[in-house]
């Protein structure tokens, strides 16, 4: 499975101070990225979706809390430690990676984040201070 043509799986229930830094699609469109950044460079989030049938994680757990959670009706796990939170999780076809960065938000706000994701048109989407690089 690839993305939708002129598509991107973008996070609607973003905090407004959040905004899209960078956008990467590589893997021939199989994989896409998105940074976003918050009131400082410490305050950010990164997310990644892919479609790929074998794909594999690998995620240091070391000084972190493991649990198992729902997204969207999925079974997805969150790594919480004091750096703030990560989720996993596979929904319609693709692997989810959301990772934010640090604890000024609480593991409520970090589930809404992630159950917010819907596909928008790229054209929505624009990367405020690096360029975006769209090439799929």
């Amino acid at each position: 499975m690839k993305e939708k043509e002129g598509q991107g799986l973008y996070p609607v229930g973003l905090p407004d101070r959040y905004k899209v830094m960078e956008i990467d699609k590589s893997m021939g469109g199989y994989m896409t990225s998105l940074w976003f950044e918050g009131d400082s460079e410490e305050d950010f989030i990164w997310y990644d979706y892919k479609f790929d049938e074998q794909v594999r994680f690998n995620t240091d757990t070391e000084h972190t809390k493991l649990s198992e959670i729902l997204i969207n009706g999925n079974d997805a796990v969150m790594m919480t430690s004091k750096g703030g939170y990560y989720i996993t999780w596979v929904e319609d076809g693709t692997a989810r990676n959301l990772n934010i960065s640090n604890a000024v938000l609480n593991e409520e706000e970090a589930v809404n984040i992630a159950e917010s994701l819907e596909w928008v048109d790229e054209s929505s989407i624009e990367a405020s201070e690096s360029e975006s690089q769209l090439a799929a």
